[in-house]
């Protein structure tokens, strides 16, 4: 039975729910909330509140936001603190930091007019099944957003 429940799950996917700018998605191990995008030259700037919801500091973040029909090229991004622009690295539990996610632009491809993100998530297992350690393992996406990109200089 449960089975074919997976593959009638498999063939059938739910539709991601779709938040706006500004909503908070708990991903697991990350409290994320897009506050805005914008394209200057060439990089696609989000900025976002970020808030590590596990016990230990880390730098796991930088792939919970998947930028959806990536053009080719596209390397990972940086993260820069909103509070004093140094690199993001560890974030804290419990502590909100502001955060600007920077990807740089491959110059073949045309600037975005609107982008579409998806959330991806982590759920933690005392013990996993493979080695019997605890962890921070991926699970499927859970929630989705368009955003429209303001360019440099338009407001």
């Amino acid at each position: 039975m449960s089975f074919a429940m997976a593959l009638y799950d498999a063939a059938k996917p739910k539709e991601l729910p779709v938040v706006q700018i500004g909503d908070p998605v708990d991903t697991g191990r990350w409290k994320i909330a897009v506050l805005g995008s914008q394209f200057d030259k060439e990089r696609l700037s989000v900025e976002m509140a970020i808030t590590n919801l596990s016990a230990m500091t880390s730098n796991s973040y930088s792939h919970v936001l998947t930028l959806v029909d990536a053009p080719p090229g596209l390397a990972t991004p940086s993260y820069i603190l909103v509070r004093d622009n140094a690199v993001a690295y560890n974030l804290h539990p419990d502590m909100p930091e502001r955060v600007i996610a920077q990807w740089q632009w491959p110059k073949e491809a045309p600037p975005p007019k609107d982008v579409q993100f998806t959330f991806m998530s982590q759920i933690h297992k005392r013990r996993d099944n493979l080695y019997g350690a605890p962890g921070w393992f991926d699970r499927p996406p859970v929630a989705r957003i368009s955003l429209p990109v303001k360019s440099e200089g338009k407001s």
